[in-house]
């Protein structure tokens, strides 16, 4: 007979009129349950009805935050022992949008259950889908990508290795190539923009409004804003790199060719590492 229980923390997961955060924490504490009966009803939970598309609001998007909800129906689902629908995630990674943010953000959460789980499989379709068409799904692959704490990886990551990344800068700016080319400027040659980013600026020019910086470290400009400006960034050669999305794209895929072969999972760390001796 099924847990009373546990039979309401599934009901808790699939009401949408309860918070995003208790509908992942009942689908956790059902994972961790260990009770196996429960595994058809989850299954059965991934082809719930889904809100309207126009119910989306300025901060809040209903169709997002079904979409967080099945990730972690897959972990609960792994952790019963199940993993016959990990084929989900790449399709929800690739329909993410934007506006759901902080811990609600969908690739930050693609990125927490893939760990979780610990299987490759989620990170080679992953990288396939970073060569992607379509733009929004290798820029969804990039940014889940670099939040996996993936061994060696090609791109992000401290730039505090770079000359000049400590230095403090002071600009105002209007326009973004504005921004990129003095971004190049006062770092004396420390960073430098991708051709395919020289290309995006020729042609997609936008005005920032009014953006100030007043005694910001380099560092923190290039860790923390170019993402947020739909750019990626390495280290390679003593400098920083500024590249496209489509650029990381390519760096991820010769990463996978290099050490996908080589990754293993360690469970206790919910962290991928290499084999001992690569």
């Amino acid at each position: 007979m099924k847990s009373q229980a546990n039979v309401d923390l599934l009901e808790m997961a699939q009401n949408s009129h309860e918070s995003l955060l208790t509908r992942i924490r009942s689908l956790q504490e059902l994972g961790t349950s260990g009770d196996r009966t429960f595994v058809a009803g989850l299954k059965t939970l991934l082809g719930r009805p889904r809100p309207e598309a126009q119910q989306r609001t300025k901060n809040w998007d209903p169709q997002a935050a079904e979409r967080v909800v099945d990730l972690y129906i897959l972990a609960a689902l792994h952790t019963l022992g199940d993993d016959s629908e990990l084929q989900r995630i790449p399709i929800l990674i690739r329909q993410a949008g934007d506006l759901l943010l902080g811990p609600d953000d969908e690739l930050q959460n693609a990125a927490f259950v893939i760990r979780s789980i610990g299987r490759l499989e989620p990170i080679s379709a992953i990288v396939g889908l970073a060569s992607d068409k379509d733009a929004r799904a290798w820029r969804n692959a990039v940014r889940t990508l670099d939040q996996l704490d993936l061994p060696e990886a090609p791109l992000g990551g401290s730039v505090s290795s770079v000359p000049h990344m400590s230095d403090k800068v002071t600009f105002t700016i209007r326009r973004l190539k504005e921004e990129l080319e003095g971004l190049e400027q006062h770092s004396r040659g420390s960073i430098v923009l991708s051709p395919g980013v020289a290309v995006f600026l020729a042609g997609n020019d936008y005005d920032r409004g009014t953006v100030r910086r007043q005694d910001v470290p380099l560092s923190d400009i290039v860790e923390k804003t170019i993402p947020l400006l739909d750019f990626d960034y390495y280290v390679e050669n003593g400098h920083v790199i500024i590249c496209t999305f489509a650029e990381a794209g390519v760096r991820w895929r010769g990463w996978w060719n290099r050490y996908g072969g080589e990754l293993e999972y360690q469970k206790a760390k919910s962290l991928f590492v290499l084999r001992k001796g690569k």
